[in-house]
């Protein structure tokens, strides 16, 4: 129940101030800071959002495929987040 009220807290998808992973999610911050160093692959998830963060912020706010695409990357991250914090 606790993750439900995490996820109503992130930024919106293409939000000027969203730079990095910690800040769409900025209740999990020290969980995805310690699963970026345990895990080179949920590190590349978050690379990609930011990317993908960044181009809708710089150059293709009104872009569908890729404000779907950091939709896709933000579902990946909360999978992630969920199977770390319900495995500890």
């Amino acid at each position: 129940m606790a993750h439900q009220f995490r996820m109503r807290s992130e930024f919106k998808p293409n939000n000027p101030e969203a730079r990095n992973a910690e800040d769409f999610f900025p209740e999990w911050r020290e969980d995805i800071q310690r699963l970026r160093e345990r895990s080179p692959i949920f590190e590349e998830i978050c690379s990609d959002l930011e990317l993908v963060a960044g181009m809708l912020r710089e150059e293709a706010a009104d872009d569908a495929a890729a404000t779907e695409s950091l939709e896709g990357l933000k579902d990946e991250i909360r999978r992630a987040l969920t199977r770390n914090t319900d495995s500890e």
